[in-house]
């Protein structure tokens, strides 16, 4: 689908093409975050970009004009004053040309130059070629993958199917959990490393995969083509069926809900699924591992538990400035409230976390969260030249100061309004570390209930949901210490027992 010029998205590294490899879903793309992987429309802007974007229009054409005529390069840019500085750019494309044994179109010179701007910006600013556009535009913007939904997991020395995401290719074939890999189109799975054969049995898109399992005493053979579908942002603690689990606690109305990432539809649904609480008494929010998203769905999600007050406030290179605020239409009623964060907490998520915060409408327990505070937008270079997904600008959550000098002129006066790369994560009021060994395990178990099991075995990573869903609660000691807040704060939904007993696993 199209994508607009000025769609917003904050994320802490972007999402370039869907991961097909390795055994966790598709959440995570960064460097800088382990786990990833990624309703509103952009925010129209002054276009400070318009520079890069000339930039790139005047690089081809200036090397389809050398391509064809043998002109220099300097005479090309000789009619545009402005466009000078670039004739050391065109220079060297024009001597690679000449002098490099390997050839080089002005396509390749182009989308290369255009990478090297982009490069040269920040670590959160990348250059999408035409040919990865479609799948960013997809993934980024609307959470779909191109893939078969398989997911495989290490089990002694066998390679076996966990289960399917689901709407996948996989989910509708009707895989069945717990089935021994075989082979992948040919190749032996004795052969592959886990994340080989999970690269492999995801596929390309629009391709097929032939995948053999051994199910009981005789050989299942089975072809999948890639497709498109759409994971879900917002879950519970465990699939149940065609649902979700909400239930931390079944007497005392404590429920969870988490959000993955913000996407066009996450407000929707984080809508639907609050619908589906049973009797809420207190919530728990998992932003955990969350990397960003859609500023506008965030702002959305935040409003439903605020009718006051400044979410998030967004600062332009030229000092122009956007706010948010909340409003009452539309606003849950009180209930105790704890939101969930780590070291993956970023950018959007920080938005809606630490609004809730200032606000006190939420406890934040876990860890400091990233500290991503800047705005990527998604641009469109026109026909055959693709996408950028570059910085445009720093968020902020509270109101400029009202002394000292104006937001245009990019001065700060307070930590709060420091620049964007100086200002840490959100300190959690309740501070709670996983160990790196709980954290990789509870990542696991999570996936775990993401997945659709058409058959569980007797594999651990096909357990029963009820069973699936004690491991869990056994195993997170963050989400053990917020149902005791829950608790503490509210009584009547206290229980005698149950996830409140939880400790951290070793």
């Amino acid at each position: 689908m199209p994508v607009s010029p000025v769609q917003v998205r904050l994320c802490p590294v972007p999402v370039v093409v869907p991961v097909i490899g390795g055994s966790l879903p598709n959440r995570q793309l960064s460097t800088d975050n382990p786990h990833l992987v990624f309703l509103s429309g952009g925010v129209d802007e002054p276009m400070s970009w318009r520079n890069l974007i000339y930039i790139a229009i005047i690089l081809c054409l200036a090397g389809l004009s050398i391509y064809l005529s043998g002109r220099s390069p300097l005479t090309i840019l000789r009619t545009d004053p402005q466009s000078r500085e670039l004739s050391g750019v065109v220079s060297a494309y024009e001597t690679i040309r000449q002098q490099a044994d390997a050839e080089l179109s002005s396509d390749q010179a182009c989308q290369g130059a255009i990478e090297g701007m982009v490069h040269r910006l920040d670590p959160y600013s990348v250059y999408i070629p035409p040919d990865k556009a479609g799948a960013f535009s997809r993934r980024v913007m609307a959470g779909r993958l191109d893939e078969t939904g398989v997911r495989l997991a290490q089990q002694g020395d066998k390679i076996i199917l966990s289960g399917c995401l689901a709407d996948s290719p996989a989910d509708k074939a009707g895989l069945a959990g717990g089935m021994e890999l075989l082979s992948i189109d040919g190749r032996d799975a004795d052969e592959m490393t886990l994340a080989q054969a999970q690269a492999a049995a995801s596929g390309q898109p629009d391709s097929t995969v032939k995948l053999v399992f051994r199910q009981g005493r005789q050989n299942r053979e089975v072809i999948l083509r890639a497709a498109s579908f759409a994971l879900p942002s917002v879950t519970g603690l465990v699939r149940e069926g065609d649902g979700w689990d909400y239930n931390l606690d079944d007497s005392g109305g404590i429920c969870y809900l988490r959000i993955t990432e913000f996407l066009e539809q996450t407000a929707q649904e984080f809508h639907q699924a609050y619908q589906r609480l049973p009797h809420p008494r207190a919530l728990v929010l998992d932003l955990r591992d969350n990397p960003g998203g859609l500023k506008d769905s965030a702002v959305a999600v935040a409003e439903r538990f605020l009718s006051q007050g400044l979410i998030v406030r967004t600062v332009r290179r030229d000092g122009h400035q956007e706010t948010c605020y909340a409003h009452s239409d539309g606003e849950y009623p009180l209930l105790p409230m704890v939101v969930l964060i780590d070291g993956q907490t970023a950018s959007a998520a920080e938005i809606v976390a630490g609004a809730l915060q200032a606000h006190g409408r939420a406890a934040l327990l876990g860890a400091r969260s990233f500290g991503k505070w800047s705005v990527q937008s998604t641009i469109s270079l026109g026909p055959g030249l693709g996408l950028l997904y570059m910085t445009t600008g720093h968020y902020y959550l509270d109101e400029p100061p009202s002394t000292g000098p104006t937001a245009s002129s990019g001065a700060a006066t307070s930590a709060a309004t420091s620049p964007a790369r100086q200002r840490p994560g959100l300190m959690p009021d309740i501070e709670v570390k996983l160990s790196a060994r709980s954290a990789e395990r509870l990542a696991a178990l999570r996936l775990q209930g993401e997945l659709v099991r058409a058959n569980p075995s007797t594999a651990p990573s096909t357990a029963a949901p009820a069973a699936l869903k004690r491991e869990i609660l056994r195993s997170d000691a963050q989400l053990a210490a917020a149902v005791q807040f829950l608790r503490q704060a509210a009584p009547a939904t206290a229980p005698a027992g149950g996830p409140g007993d939880a400790q951290e696993a070793p």
